[in-house]
């Protein structure tokens, strides 16, 4: 298949992508906005009635290690790796989706300012709003962006690997926000949805720009052609 029709194909899936996160974001938060769901308190009170005391303290540690603050820390850290090896564009958009996420998350919680569950259901005291949640949100956004910066230079086995590790890494941290009960269910939902916009917008940047570094590439190799020719 050509480059430009694999290109044409995967803006579609980011555009899709986008519409569909979109889609969710908002039927959420207009449900938290008229009636918090009740699916949210029976979700919550069986997740404290079936945590181990060993269940809860790994998941505070998790809590500890995916804050938004230290996941934005290493994702800079990242950056600056590729701007060093040259990739300035993949680490503009791996930094800006990961601020990005970080921003919408502290946005909406301000303008939301949904209270978060209590104890016993939460074995954190935060004092920030909860919807949406910022780990979950975050992380999901890094782990995917990344895959995408690395998606070119990866062999098809290591791109399965790379999508099996951002999906592990969201599903880890999106259930430890509800067994530390640091979050509801639609904050959690909300998080991933938004998340899904970020990613769509960052495939669409950066498969613009290789589309764009491609369509370059075959021009000057055309000229170079047609003057060797000619000569």
């Amino acid at each position: 298949m050509s480059h430009g029709r694999t290109g044409s194909g995967s803006r579609w899936l980011f555009l899709a992508l986008m519409a569909g996160g979109a889609l969710v974001f908002a039927v959420t938060f207009m449900i938290v906005q008229a009636n918090p769901a009740a699916l949210d308190d029976t979700v919550a009170d069986w997740v404290a009635n079936s945590r181990s005391d060993i269940l809860g303290h790994w998941g505070v540690a998790v809590a500890a290690v995916t804050r938004p603050l230290v996941v934005t820390v290493i994702v800079v850290g990242v950056g600056i790796a590729l701007m060093w090896r040259g990739r300035i564009r993949d680490a503009v958009v791996l930094v800006l989706a990961t601020l990005a996420a970080d921003g919408l998350a502290v946005f909406v919680k301000e303008w939301t300012q949904r209270p978060r569950p209590e104890a016993p259901i939460a074995l954190l005291t935060q004092a920030e709003p909860s919807f949406p949640s910022g780990h979950v949100l975050t992380v999901t956004t890094a782990s995917f962006v990344l895959a995408l910066v690395l998606w070119p230079y990866l062999s098809a086995r290591a791109r399965r690997w790379s999508l099996a590790a951002a999906a592990t890494f969201t599903l880890i941290v999106a259930v430890d926000r509800l067994l530390v009960g640091a979050h509801w269910l639609t904050d959690v939902i909300a998080a991933l949805a938004a998340s899904a916009v970020l990613i769509g917008m960052s495939g669409l940047a950066l498969s613009w720009h290789r589309g764009a570094k491609h369509r370059g590439d075959h021009s000057e190799t055309r000229t170079t052609t047609f003057i060797a020719a000619g000569s």
